[in-house]
């Protein structure tokens, strides 16, 4: 397949640098690959190259992978719900010397998330917030708004959400506002989903198709057809345009 000859064009790209000819190929390019790679799945090329980079690290030390390197890994192992292989590579990062910055976190929180596991998603929070004294990000608290709602428990997201954003709905983008409608969807509370919709509009987010959808599919899950129809109203009297789950709902 194509990461297979993705990986022996490397591999022969690194063979000729041995050889002292002149191909050019740096660290930028590495990761890059890494990266690719990864958002398609192909994980164990992916190993095959940080392998093949630090092996080789001795003759070109510019090559030695780095903390982009080991993050972008992190990342697409995590989307991909590898949590362990995730884990794995996040001790490997801090075992080679380099420290984790909130983007690393932020990728090994969200893999636990992908798979529900939320103790571990907060233990990960802890150890970014403690041991190396990284506050969370909006992208942070959003990733783990996520993970609750999906499993019923939005007010624990709240509350994280409460703590460690002191600024409240200033800090707030569109993000998290679709997590907590989509939370508060879950558990059927849709009067509060309804809330969140309403300040997302009023805050002056211009797209907020998916807050609508994810309230005129709950209403209407719910058999409130009235307030499905009054909600999708709404939404063009906002000048939003309906997409496909809407009009199916």
């Amino acid at each position: 397949g194509n990461s297979e000859r993705a990986l022996k064009i490397f591999n022969e790209i690194i063979q000729s640098k041995l050889q002292n000819h002149r191909i050019f190929l740096n660290l930028i390019t590495c990761n890059k690959l890494i990266k690719e790679m990864g958002n398609h799945g192909h994980l164990s090329t992916c190993e095959a190259i940080i392998d093949r980079m630090n092996t080789i690290s001795t003759s070109f030390p510019y090559l030695t992978p780095n903390l982009i390197t080991y993050s972008t890994f992190i990342s697409r192992a995590g989307n991909w719900k590898k949590v362990s292989l995730a884990q794995q590579y996040f001790d490997l990062l801090i075992e080679k010397g380099h420290i984790p910055d909130d983007y690393t976190f932020n990728a090994l929180i969200n893999a636990y998330v992908k798979v529900n596991d939320m103790k571990s998603a907060l233990h990960t929070l802890t150890k970014m917030i403690e041991e190396y004294n990284i506050l969370p990000t909006i992208t942070t608290m959003n990733t783990l708004l996520d993970g609750f709602g999906r499993i019923g428990q939005i007010d624990s997201g709240v509350k994280l959400l409460q703590k460690f954003l002191p600024d409240g709905a200033g800090s707030m983008d569109q993000h998290t506002y679709s997590a907590l409608i989509h939370g508060y969807c879950i558990v059927n509370q849709l009067d509060k989903a309804e809330e969140y919709l309403t300040a997302m509009i009023d805050r002056g987010f211009k797209n907020c198709i998916e807050g609508y959808s994810l309230l005129i599919n709950a209403y209407g899950q719910a058999g409130q057809i009235h307030h499905a129809y009054r909600v999708y109203e709404l939404m063009k009297q906002q000048g939003q345009r309906p997409n496909r789950i809407i009009i199916t709902s």
